[in-house]
């Protein structure tokens, strides 16, 4: 069952307030590389200075990795203009993503031309498949999967017990959890968007209700697995954000 609760965090934003600094939350998961997460920035023509609000908000990170968690435009050049801001903060940086649902409209839903791009920013865009980096001389395995709202994530055989793993996904769909990756990334619920006293649409009006997820917002240790969902950065339909503010992580 979709969860119906999800703390609250911040107070009420919209117009020139939705285009403030992204708050940058440190999580501590004991791993070997510093890992910038970033999702769901949904870049729109009407705010495209949002990409370098967010990059340059998280230059002083000093990341090892970047991982991307879907959704990070609303048009396809926003995709350029993300990954432009990207490079252009973190220019040798090795960089993962993976698609998110609103991506199905990117580059005519063509998966095959979306990851053509993201390569041409050397970039990694993980479907249903896994890759491996190493930092400071220890290996780690990324793997990346589907949007599970709009496809069919698989990570079967993806996650490796040799080295510390990263599951990265759109949305914690509970049966990712199935493969007890050592950290999962994910995003796609804006923490509710309007989130008021814990109260936000997921439950109270059974907004993707048939969705199965784990968890709304936050972070959770689930099984083996420590969970990151992230808030995200913008927004889906309402340019409004309600206790759920705006957030990037980074992961040590």
């Amino acid at each position: 069952m979709t969860p119906f609760f999800a703390a609250p965090s911040g107070g009420i934003r919209f117009g020139k307030r939705l285009f403030a600094k992204p708050k940058v939350r440190v999580i501590k998961a004991n791993s070997p590389a510093r890992i910038l997460f970033i999702t769901d920035l949904h870049l729109r023509p009407s705010h495209s200075e949002m990409a370098r609000i967010t990059f340059e908000s998280a230059r002083d990170t000093a990341p090892d990795i970047v991982c991307l968690g879907g959704d990070m435009a609303e048009f396809d050049e926003g995709l350029y203009i993300a990954m432009k801001e990207l490079r252009r903060v973190f220019p040798n940086i090795p960089v993962f993503a993976v698609p998110g649902n609103n991506d199905d409209l990117r580059f005519g839903g063509d998966r095959r031309e979306q990851a053509l791009f993201y390569q041409k920013y050397d970039c990694n865009y993980l479907l249903n498949s896994a890759s491996t980096v190493s930092v400071s001389g220890k290996e780690m395995c990324i793997a990346g999967v589907e949007d599970a709202y709009t496809h069919i994530p698989d990570a079967e055989g993806l996650i490796s017990r040799d080295c510390y793993s990263v599951l990265l996904t759109h949305a914690p769909h509970r049966k990712l959890f199935l493969q007890q990756p050592n950290l999962l990334l994910s995003g796609h619920t804006h923490g509710g968007q309007i989130n008021v006293l814990g109260f936000n649409c997921y439950g109270l009006m059974k907004y993707e209700g048939r969705f199965d997820l784990a968890l709304l917002s936050g972070t959770k240790k689930i099984g083996n697995t420590l969970t990151v969902v992230s808030r995200g950065i913008g927004w889906s339909k309402y340019p409004v954000r309600i206790g759920a503010d705006s957030e990037i992580h980074l992961i040590v």
